[in-house]
């Protein structure tokens, strides 16, 4: 699907222009500066739900850093850095492999990122030990398994093209990995004599529970002890306290086992894509006109109405509401309600109502309630936006207000204000529901019923369309 983003030329760059992360960015590389000075070791972890751009932010904050030189009169970089996805490379059943493979792979990559005079000294080095490690952990393999570690070797080799020359002889598998795990050791210490060393871990939410335990652990012997290196992990704290207590136990100590591997934790939150929504989503915006009325209303709507929503779902809903637009609307020039209206429509989509059962549990006083959307037993949330529109509708649903609408029996009569803003929306999403398109209209704000029945006949062929994209 085509994105409908404002700034086409980098998916990147356009999220982190949505979200605003560029203070957060300037703090990581505060900390960064602070630990660097005092040549201090450390590991942090950038905490965030899942699709809060914690992947971006590393990325972001990578090129940052590059950037920054010893001194004014040294155009030497800085700063080191390494980036290890765990879930790229979950394919080495031994993340210390899996570490020394993805540094090889970033010194390849990346012609700048050492210095020429020592960039094939380093090269080989890494990719000695990195064979000697598989080499150990074949051996570890084979005595745990029974599989001959000539077998786990040849499949392994033909993963990674590593050469040393040595012969093969009687040796401690376990006492090789040690002597190989110290030789990696020794090689980082000596690079952060001149650079200061980062680590950025990323994707750790993504392997799976043995494996993810296993890194942290292979990370914290590697890296720990060693002045001026710094690790930082992207991490999902609330799924990593589960995976461990999938791996130790519900009554582990959480905080305790995790002190050992995290000095602290930066709070990534789930940010507002709403602030710029007009800006952000302009190719979609621009295809509806602006109102004589209510404009005030639309803009505070587009504030709240996708608040609490993960970036990437915010983006997917809107870019959902142009294509179903798209395919109903064609050239046809409708007003900014009509995209609150969309909006609406598809967070209701996200939330997964069911028209038919909300309607019999329909109400004013809760009209996004948990309870009415799902049912007395469920422990789903519905999204925020809808909780701040149900509080709008309640604060006025007083027999003098807006929306007298306490009962929901053919024989009551139902009061709605239905010129204003919020009014249009509820007469739309009351007949989506498949109540009868009658009202009292409140006196003072006379309006033609046609104007009103557009806009419901709308919601429901755009609610069809929804349907049928998901």
């Amino acid at each position: 699907m085509t994105t409908i983003l404002q700034n086409q030329e980098s998916a990147e760059t356009t999220e982190l222009d949505l979200l605003g992360r560029e203070q957060f960015v300037e703090r990581m590389l505060s900390i960064t500066e602070a630990l660097s000075a005092n040549r201090k070791n450390a590991c942090y972890a950038i905490n965030g739900r899942w699709g809060t751009g914690k992947t971006y932010v590393l990325s972001m904050f990578e090129d940052r850093v590059k950037t920054i030189k010893i001194s004014e009169d040294d155009f030497g970089e800085k700063y080191l850095v390494f980036k290890y996805n765990c879930w790229e490379y979950d394919y080495y059943d031994e993340p210390l492999v899996a570490i020394t493979a993805a540094m090889l792979d970033n010194i390849a990559n990346n012609p700048s990122i050492l210095d020429p005079k020592i960039r094939s000294e380093v090269f080989d080095a890494l990719k000695a030990t990195g064979n000697g490690l598989l080499k150990a952990t074949a051996k570890i393999a084979e005595k745990r398994t029974g599989v001959p570690s000539s077998a786990t070797e040849s499949v392994i080799m033909s993963i990674i093209n590593a050469v040393t020359g040595q012969t093969r002889g009687k040796y401690d598998a376990y006492s090789s990995f040690n002597k190989y795990l110290k030789q990696l050791k020794e090689k980082i210490t000596d690079l952060a004599i001149e650079q200061t060393v980062i680590i950025l871990v990323d994707e750790l939410d993504r392997c799976l529970p043995e494996y993810t335990i296993k890194v942290l652990e292979r990370l914290h012997h590697l890296f720990y002890g060693i002045d001026n290196v710094q690790v930082i992990l992207s991490i999902d704290k609330i799924q990593l306290e589960q995976t461990i207590q999938t791996i130790y136990g519900k009554d582990t100590d959480v905080g305790k086992y995790l002190e050992k591997f995290v000095d602290f934790s930066l709070c990534l939150d789930i940010g507002s894509i709403q602030k710029n929504f007009n800006s952000n989503f302009q190719q979609y915006v621009a295809k509806f006109t602006s109102p004589s009325t209510h404009n005030e209303e639309i803009e505070e709507f587009k504030l709240f109405i996708l608040k609490g929503i993960d970036i990437r779902t915010c983006i997917a809903i809107v870019e959902k509401c142009n294509l179903a637009h798209s395919i109903l609307c064609d050239d046809k020039e409708l007003d900014s309600r009509f995209l609150c209206l969309e909006l609406f429509l598809s967070v209701l989509n996200y939330a997964n109502i069911r028209p038919s059962y909300v309607k019999q549990k329909f109400t004013i006083t809760e009209l996004f309630d948990a309870k009415t959307v799902y049912g007395r037993t469920s422990e789903k949330s519905v999204p925020e936006g809808l909780t701040i529109l149900s509080q709008k509708y309640s604060q006025n649903s007083t027999p003098d207000g807006l929306y007298h609408l306490f009962n929901k029996d053919d024989y009551y009569l139902d009061e709605i204000q239905a010129g204003c803003f919020l009014g249009i929306l509820l007469c739309a999403y009351r007949m989506l529901l498949g109540f009868e398109d009658r009202w009292i209209l409140k006196q003072d704000d006379p309006v033609d019923k046609d104007y009103i029945l557009k806009y419901g006949d709308y919601g429901k062929q755009f609610w069809e369309v929804l349907q049928a994209l998901k």
